[in-house]
């Protein structure tokens, strides 16, 4: 066992730093969604989706 970890160091560290980048890219998203910024960077005139994005700041807002 101890030697698979010896040989596997780098893959792990990798895996590790992978692992800690992702989270904290998940805790901003969740951070910005709970503080009411917007993901997309708020060109709502070239959006698809921007009919949903001013329901729910409308509602948001009441």
């Amino acid at each position: 066992m101890i030697s698979w970890l010896i040989g596997n160091i780098g893959t792990i560290a990798v895996l590790i730093v992978l692992a800690i980048i992702v989270t904290g890219i998940v805790f901003s998203f969740a951070r910005d969604k709970k503080r009411g910024k917007s993901a997309c960077g708020c060109n709502c005139a070239n959006c698809k989706m921007c009919t949903s994005c001013q329901s729910n700041k409308k509602e948001d807002m009441q």
